[in-house]
């Protein structure tokens, strides 16, 4: 699963007029458009995969009578891309995109726009051709566009320079006007609401639009789960749009690659720190030189315990079975003339007693 998220600013002051020349807006008008795109895909297969997303959009117009700003969420998205043919020289892919808006354009709002309003279906057709570390890119497409507005032809070529742990592209992207607006004979009234509202710009809401960009950035591959991009846009041709620059940056993320890589962390077995109680490292000497009575800290033999074993280096020698007889006898002996010696002990007190009593 691929999480891509994208934010870019937009900023104009001219106008690219009918016949594809440049116009500048009134003295200190401009249009400028803050984006952040969102966007989830999942993998189903290598082949195949489903995607969807939102934008968030803050705009603002100034004029020589107000400053307009807007912000919402304009759009959310949903589709699918399937990898149609993979060989060692190019790989041909497909998309299919529905964007829905979440506001049309009201022509009595006092708003400044910041999207066309209108639902788009987008299928689209793309090959890549690697050559080593330099490939090829190219997509093309319809785009149909609701509320009557014209349909597009999307279109983006270039090529692509590959290094460690990143690449930098250059190329052209822009659409072009393939059928007529609903209001192509009527195009002044959408140039009173554009005027009023977005300050003259033609960035959204125009009649029969077309446009060509300069295309440029680079992706940093940062690890295996995330990476950043950079990029920046600038209009070269066009008629009935807005020219203006574009620049942005982003960051992917694969969620799949970064759970499996916590995963494997969190159960890997746990390395020896030395810092457990039940071990001690090997290295371990204990400081008696402390100013500490070491008596206190030696083992007191519990009353249970059994004869302590004289340790080889003693200099008391073990008893062999004779001589731990002899000592049982003479334990004996002595203790039979202990009795002995008490008896005649008894008999000479009571010799002395019947001799002291009166007769």
């Amino acid at each position: 699963m691929l999480f891509d998220f994208k934010t870019s600013y937009f900023k104009t002051e001219e106008n690219f007029d009918s016949g594809g020349n440049k116009q500048t807006l009134t003295s200190g008008n401009y249009l400028q458009v803050f984006d952040m795109t969102s966007k989830l895909r999942w993998g189903i297969s290598e082949n195949f995969g489903l995607y969807g997303g939102f934008n968030v959009a803050a705009s603002e117009s100034n004029n020589t009578l107000a400053t307009r700003k807007n912000s919402t969420l304009n759009e959310v998205s949903a589709g699918i891309d399937y990898r149609i043919l993979s060989f060692q020289t190019f790989d041909l892919f497909s998309k299919l995109t529905y964007i829905h808006p979440i506001e049309k354009v009201d022509r009595n709002s006092d708003s400044v726009m910041n999207s066309n309003g209108a639902s788009q279906i987008i299928p689209e057709i793309g090959i890549l051709m690697p050559f080593g570390t330099f490939g090829l890119y190219g997509t093309a497409g319809y785009n149909y566009r609701g509320e009557g507005l014209s349909g597009l032809v999307p279109y983006r070529v270039g090529g692509e320079m590959t290094f460690s742990g990143f690449s930098m592209y250059a190329g052209l992207d822009g659409f072009a006007s393939v059928t007529d607006d609903k209001e192509t004979a009527t195009s002044v009234n959408r140039d009173i609401v554009v005027n009023r509202v977005n300050a003259g710009s033609k960035k959204y809401y125009a009649v029969n639009p077309n446009e060509m960009n300069v295309d440029v950035g680079m992706n940093l591959q940062m690890n295996s789960s995330w990476g950043l991009s950079f990029f920046g846009k600038y209009g070269v041709v066009g008629s009935n749009t807005a020219a203006g620059y574009l620049v942005g940056a982003g960051f992917t993320w694969e969620i799949g690659s970064a759970l499996s890589s916590a995963r494997a962390k969190i159960f890997a077995p746990k390395k020896d720190t030395g810092l457990s109680r039940d071990t001690v490292p090997s290295d371990f000497t204990e400081d008696t030189n402390d100013g500490v009575d070491q008596d206190y800290f030696k083992q007191v033999p519990s009353p249970t315990e059994g004869p302590k074993k004289v340790p080889p280096s003693s200099n008391l020698q073990p008893q062999t079975p004779t001589q731990v007889e002899m000592s049982t006898d003479a334990l004996v002996a002595e203790d039979q003339n202990v009795q002995i010696s008490t008896k005649k002990k008894k008999q000479q007190e009571l010799k002395i007693k019947l001799k002291r009593k009166p007769k």
